[in-house]
Parts: structure tokens; C-alpha cells; sequence
């Protein structure tokens, strides 16, 4: 195989997608960027050190053993934190491919659009603030309809909205960074930040997305913490 360091990633990145959840994926390796291969040791990137806590918590032996396995000898993973975040190592994919390699991993239905969406007079409010706010998102107009809050029983199109929201960007603007998650990971993703002493990561990784999705909202009800 090829030491191309982005190669190798995106090869180790298809058999992970088989082993983790689409969310988790999202949540804890949408953003780690190849840096480096020496022959025996994967140099990986993260945007934080919360996120770099979380993947050699819980993906890293995972993703020696696929990389092993891949590359026909041991290998081992080494998680660093970026520079500012972010840093663009060499050689990187290019614009569209990566882009698509983004929407591959959202964990978005892709059949939850706003053209499927059954419209009628009780949600037609619902609508097309959703559509604004994906439109404001697309055009970095982020103030208007922020936050949105879509209530309302069950059964009744808010998470087809939600999800139409981000399959919207993603498409339009396939650079923004978007997140969708459940109220319930989130705040046991919290927990996790607070037990570790990583809050400030934690708040940081939130601060740097561009769209924030976040499902079954009410599951935060009584969680003060949470909440702030």
C-alpha cells in the first residue's frame, strides 16, 4: 500500500465506518486529519485534547488493529493535538473529495429533505423557519432564527425537519462544519468532559461548528448543567 499518509487514513476510515456507529464516527473522528506515516507509527491530528482523550479512550486500539491488519505488519497510533485546531498536512484531498467524504460520515437520513416533507397548516411555520435557517447558515447569515427551537408531539415531522435542515447545508455548502447529535449523547458527553476535566475543550469543540443539530431536546429538562 502506499505510505501516503491521507491514503492510508481513508483506508483504515472504510473498514471503521463498518465498526462505529455513524454518530459516533461524527462525533469523534469526522475531524482527525492524517499527518504523517513512518512505516511503523500513524501520526494522526485532532482539532483538541478532548477529542484526543476520547479517540485513544475508545477508537484507538481499533484503529491499530485495522491499520495492522491493512498494512500487513504492526502498527501503532499516535494522537496529537493540532496547532490552532486545525493545521493542513501534506498532501491533503482535494476540495469536492473531501467535502464528500464529510456528508458520507453526517449521520443524517438522506431521505429527511424539505421537498419530502408533508406540509399542512399546523407545520407550514415550521417549515419555512427551518429552510430560513438553513438558508442563513448557507449564506453566513447566522443570526437570524438562532436558536430555533421545533416543538410538538410525536410523529409529527421535527426530527424530518431537523435532519432536512443539515442535508440542506451539506449540500449547498458542503464546507460548513455541521454536528447532529441527541440531547442524551450530549450530555453524556458532558460527563464525560466534566469527569476527565476537559469542560473547556469540550465547550471550544462546540464553539468551532458552524450548524449545531441537536435532537429530543427535552431530555435536558432538569439538567442544569447540561442546560448551561
Amino acid at each position: 500500500m502506499d505510505a501516503n499518509p491521507v491514503i492510508i487514513w481513508d483506508t483504515i476510515v472504510s473498514a471503521l465506518r463498518d465498526e462505529i456507529p455513524h454518530a459516533s464516527f461524527q462525533i469523534w473522528l469526522a475531524d482527525v486529519e492524517p499527518i504523517s506515516f513512518t512505516g511503523e507509527v500513524l501520526s494522526l491530528g485532532v482539532p483538541d485534547p478532548f477529542t484526543k482523550g476520547g479517540i485513544e479512550r475508545r477508537y484507538r486500539q481499533t484503529i491499530e488493529r485495522i491499520a495492522t491488519k491493512k498494512l500487513d505488519r504492526s502498527i501503532s497510533v499516535e494522537i496529537r493535538v493540532l496547532d490552532n485546531g486545525r493545521k493542513t498536512p501534506p498532501p491533503r484531498l482535494g476540495r469536492e473529495e473531501m467535502a464528500s467524504r464529510r456528508r458520507d460520515t453526517l449521520p443524517l437520513n438522506p431521505d429527511y429533505t424539505f421537498k419530502s416533507f408533508v406540509r399542512g397548516k399546523n407545520n407550514q411555520l415550521a417549515h419555512a423557519a427551518s429552510e430560513a435557517v438553513a438558508q442563513a447558515v448557507i449564506e453566513d447569515l447566522g443570526k437570524s432564527y438562532n436558536p430555533l427551537f421545533i416543538y410538538g408531539d410525536v410523529g409529527l415531522g421535527k426530527t424530518h425537519l431537523l435532519q432536512a435542515i443539515g442535508n440542506r447545508v451539506a449540500q449547498d455548502s458542503g464546507e460548513k462544519a455541521i454536528v447532529y447529535t441527541t440531547s442524551e449523547r450530549f450530555a453524556i458527553e458532558l460527563i464525560d468532559a466534566i469527569r476527565n476535566n476537559t469542560t473547556a475543550a469540550f465547550r471550544e469543540k462546540y464553539r468551532r461548528i458552524d450548524l449545531f443539530l441537536i435532537d429530543d431536546v427535552h431530555f435536558l429538562e432538569g439538567k442544569e448543567a447540561t442546560q448551561e
